[in-house]
């Protein structure tokens, strides 16, 4: 036998040979009693020659007569330390290996039972790995086991597999307990992808699983997440029918779904509700409600709530100091700011530079970069010593305010102080350079990263890479991609992202398509902005057909389109007619998107295009009834249909509007005027728009310019015509 095992583990055969050993019918560990047997697999006897053989034939005997003595967790807690160490069999399949020639008719058992440790052990390819070989013959683990192996896949959030193998049980007719459907559900809403959990909680009920209140709070979450707070309501309502008592977990996580969207009412309401229900609420519960105060800048009624928290013997936390201290800074009081410290402090509770860091990067937001300033001041004051976050967020708030020389004297105060800068703080500077379209000075800073030994990570390169592609610069940014590869860092999502924009805004679109399998064989799954991206570079190159498949693909992936998916198509469609722009905008609606003022000039300028000016007109109302700001786009277009419809005082009147708005009239603006009263033979008015045009300094095109000359010249104006 150890001669056996010397050989298996000099060479690693497979665990099965040409004709494979045949699994028993059931092998769950909750039957494989009735395949026991306690005669070895050959009575032929060899002596160890060496240690480690010695070691493994003592492990295999003892793992073989606690398995034959029903001692499953001693046999579990034998095998931990030998798949994670690896010191006698380097892989878990090479022990299952050596044990199945030791003893087959226990081969089975022991497969799962090494599953189960494997996925004890948060070791889910080698587990992983185990379940291949026992599915390719035609098998499956033991119950405990493949519970353990679900939860293993969810603890290491490998979502996609726990759902490849639950959909592999039920099709194999496995007997799936509800333990594995309630983590299948809670890995579906963890995707994003919330019908499918649904769809699992249906086949919970269908199959009398016993639904607990943890699947309803998964699938309610993922809804609050998702700011479907009428579905996560709806789950609720469901809950009190089938007599389930929501806790604590159920109504917080409804409550700071509705404060998350605004609803605040509806979020006080269901804390009274939960008061009826015998549920007391928690720090959780209030820390909710006063961020939901704080972000909608109902700061007044912030000392009710705490008042209520005092009356519930509950005492504030640095949580809920840091919400107040978000709420004030946005609301750029800090004097109220300072108070709540000192509140702080007289709660025995000492603010620490998280505390700190969160208020001054509101401060950094505002664009109160003095403030800013004056609390990293307040920070050492206090004793709170100043980290390298505190100044990465300094650094990144005067870049993004566009005062990048102020970053880097923040650069050089923080090395005085002896704080090393990390890739963050590089980030924060190369993103500013990149942004102000300084390139020289942002591969300087990346020289002087690398120099420190900081390596740049894909976050950097993708910052880079940007920056040259709208700089115009494709050589440079395709060779930092293939840079990046040659220094083994690995390209994200974001990544090729910006490489396939950068090239569909360069008009490459074929060669942006043809990363597209490139991303898939890393692992990556093209997302909405990937497909958004083609879709515009696509529209712009008037390939209708090719917008649309990308398009139909998107949907059938099961890619949320976005509002950036309609803009291009609804202005690429008009070239068919307004029936496909109007199918395309009623699917928008469908999927819940609210139309944003890009949307309302598109569908604005199709309806104008094509002659239906009492719709664009309609659609104009729609928008300021909205509160939407019309821009010169919008102005254009109306411009446009009414001059089409020889409307002069509406022009007139959309002229006047335009200017009370602060909108600047352009060159465009006067070329559609030009150009409009010209197609109504109107001269006079034409050349009225143009003499304007002229005046602040900008030039009609000239084919405009002759199409106006000629009109002139026919109605006898010559001194207009040699003045143009």
């Amino acid at each position: 036998m150890v001669k056996q095992l010397r050989l298996l583990l000099r060479k690693p055969p497979p665990i099965f040979t040409k004709t494979p050993l045949e699994p028993p019918n059931s092998f769950f560990l909750s039957n494989s009693h009735s395949t026991l047997s306690s005669t070895p697999a050959t009575d032929e006897k060899y002596t160890p020659t060496s240690q480690i053989d010695i070691e493994r034939q003592e492990l295999l005997e003892n793992l073989q007569v606690l398995i034959q003595k029903s001692r499953f967790d001693s046999v579990k807690e034998l095998i931990k330390p030998v798949v994670t160490s690896k010191t006698l069999f380097s892989s878990p399949s090479e022990l299952c290996a050596a044990f199945s020639l030791f003893n087959p008719s226990l081969t089975w058992s022991f497969y799962s039972l090494v599953l189960y440790s494997c996925a004890d052990s948060k070791l889910p390819n080698e587990a992983m790995g185990l379940l291949q070989i026992v599915r390719k013959n035609g098998g499956f683990p033991g119950m405990d086991a493949f519970n353990k192996l679900i939860d293993c896949l969810v603890s290491t959030q490998q979502f996609d597999t726990v759902l490849n193998v639950f959909d592999d049980a039920l099709n194999s007719g496995f007997r799936v307990e509800k333990f594995a459907h309630a983590k299948a559900i809670q890995s579906a809403v963890k995707l994003g992808k919330l019908g499918r959990g649904l769809e699992l909680l249906n086949l919970m009920k269908e199959r009398n699983c016993g639904v607990n209140v943890f699947v309803y709070n998964v699938l309610i979450s993922g809804f609050c997440k998702d700011r479907r707070i009428k579905d996560a309501l709806q789950l609720f309502d469901e809950m009190y029918q089938r007599n389930l008592v929501p806790t604590e977990v159920t109504y917080n996580t409804l409550i700071d779904g509705y404060c998350k969207a605004g609803c605040l009412e509806e979020a006080f309401s269901l804390k009274e509700r939960m008061k009826l229900d015998n549920v007391a609420p928690n720090q959780v519960t209030f820390n909710s409600l006063l961020n939901g105060l704080c972000k909608v800048q109902r700061i007044e009624e912030v000392g009710e709530v705490l008042e209520e928290m005092k009356s519930h013997g509950i005492v504030p936390d640095n949580f809920t100091c840091t919400i107040l201290f978000d709420g004030y800074a946005k609301s750029g009081d800090a004097d109220t700011a300072l108070g709540i410290m000192d509140k702080m402090e007289s709660f025995s509770l000492q603010p620490s530079f998280v505390t700190f860091n969160s208020l001054i990067k509101k401060f950094c937001e505002s664009g109160n970069m003095e403030e800013a300033e004056q609390w990293l001041a307040r920070m050492r004051d206090k004793g709170v010593a100043p980290t390298v976050e505190t100044y990465n967020i300094l650094i990144d708030g005067y870049g993004r305010n566009h005062v990048i020389d102020r970053s880097f004297e923040m650069l050089e105060r923080m090395e005085n102080y002896g704080l090393k800068p990390d890739v963050v703080t590089y980030g924060s500077l190369i993103n500013s350079l990149c942004k102000e379209g300084k390139l020289v000075e942002a591969e300087v800073c990346f020289g002087d990263m690398v120099g420190r030994g900081v390596l740049p990570n894909a976050h950097i390169y993708n910052m880079i890479i940007a920056g040259q592609f709208d700089a115009g610069n494709l050589p440079a940014a395709l060779g930092l991609f293939d840079e990046m590869l040659r220094n083994n860092v690995v390209p994200t999502l974001v990544t090729y992202n910006t490489l396939i924009s950068g090239l569909c805004k360069n008009g490459k679109l074929q060669k942006a398509e043809d990363l597209i399998p490139q991303m898939i064989d890393r692992g990556l799954t093209p997302d909405a902005i990937t497909y958004n991206s083609l879709i515009l570079g696509y529209s712009g190159a008037r390939k209708i057909s090719k917008s649309m498949e990308l398009y139909e693909s998107m949907k059938k992936k099961g890619i949320k389109p976005t509002l950036s998916t309609y803009h291009s198509l609804i202005g690429v469609s008009s070239r068919k007619g307004l029936l496909q722009v109007d199918q395309i905008y009623q699917e928008m609606l469908g999927f819940d998107l609210i139309p944003d003022r890009v949307v309302y000039n598109a569908l604005i300028f199709a309806n104008v295009e094509h002659g239906d000016i009492e719709k664009a007109i309609s659609l104009h109302d729609e928008m300021t009834n909205k509160g939407i700001d019309l821009d010169k786009m919008t102005y254009n277009s109306l411009i446009w249909g009414n001059l089409k419809m020889g409307d002069q005082k509406k022009v007139i009147d959309l002229v006047s509007d335009m200017k009370a708005r602060g909108i600047i009239l352009k060159a465009d603006t006067y070329t559609i005027l030009v150009e409009g009263h010209c197609k109504q033979k109107d001269f006079d008015g034409a050349y009225s728009w143009y003499r304007e045009m002229v005046d602040k300094g900008f030039l009609l095109a000239a084919s405009k310019c002759n199409e106006l000359v000629r009109g002139l010249r026919e109605e006898g104006r010559l001194k207009e015509v040699e003045i143009l």
